[in-house]
């Protein structure tokens, strides 16, 4: 079995990422039942949310973070627009709280059913059977397939494992670096304090109390089921179809403007 999948689409990356990677993984399959997602990104559920329901981790993955309809955000618009009847839990995404302030602001402007979640619920979502697929974007994937991202992903793709809850990373293929062999290469910044202690300037902690406050954490590939990249669903092994998924992304791009350059040559004759 190829560990490689074509998307149905081509598209710059970055801009139109999302557009491909959304549409061929979940839009595309028409079988998709009505699913609620947790978004740590974002995640889907089947069944109607309860009265007073929970969501998942997450950094924004939509257009006011990346560009377009963005990356993990995408593939969740494009399964909306496409009525597979899903419902998406965000989780608020401590400490800075992009999922409370950006990601929920997203999905509700763009009429997307979905509930804001504590970041410690989704493990109990998961485990009552609501969620159904885990999507997050990434900052960095390594060569390998493990992926830096927010803090708090390792976490819920562990849980998404006990579960037997798919979990995928949803990047541009320049989010790859092919020269970077595993996550354990990956330096992860530590930052302020004030993060952690404080919300909107409000102290909620002790004065003077010691915080550790890294910003992301890395997930080992094994808790992956797939990286959704332009080129399509990168499948285990990892270090093969990212790769093969890298070097078409590069040699479509430079057709792209090898056409383009011609265009402009022959509109100027």
């Amino acid at each position: 079995m190829r560990s490689f999948r074509r998307g149905p689409t081509s598209c710059t990356t970055g801009a139109c990422a999302a557009r491909s990677a959304g549409a061929f993984p979940l839009a595309a399959r028409a079988r998709w039942p009505p699913t609620s997602t947790l978004l740590r990104a974002q995640a889907v559920d089947r069944h109607p949310p309860p009265p007073h329901p929970a969501s998942p981790r997450c950094s924004n993955t939509g257009a006011l973070a990346t560009v377009d309809v963005g990356t993990a955000l995408g593939v969740i618009y494009h399964a909306h627009k496409a009525g597979k009847g899903i419902h998406v839990w965000v989780d608020e995404t401590r400490p800075r709280l992009q999922g409370a302030k950006l990601t929920a602001w997203e999905l509700m402007r763009g009429g997307v059913p979905m509930h804001l979640i504590v970041d410690s619920a989704s493990g109990h979502l998961m485990q009552r059977g609501r969620v159904q697929l885990v999507l997050f974007g990434a900052d960095r994937v390594a060569a390998n397939g493990d992926v830096a991202n927010k803090v708090g992903t390792y976490k819920v793709c562990v849980v998404a494992r006990e579960n037997s809850v798919p979990a995928f990373a949803c990047v541009p293929t320049s989010t790859v670096d092919l020269d970077c062999a595993s996550g354990e290469a990956i330096h992860i910044e530590e930052r302020s304090a004030d993060e952690v202690t404080t919300i909107d300037g409000v102290l909620v902690a002790p004065a003077g109390v010691p915080v550790y406050n890294p910003a992301f954490d890395v997930t080992p590939f094994k808790y992956l089921t797939g990286i959704i990249t332009e080129e399509g669903i990168c499948y285990p092994p990892f270090d093969v179809s990212l790769r093969e998924a890298k070097l078409k992304a590069e040699k479509r791009r430079a057709a792209e403007w090898q056409a383009k350059l011609a265009a402009i040559i022959g509109a100027g004759q």
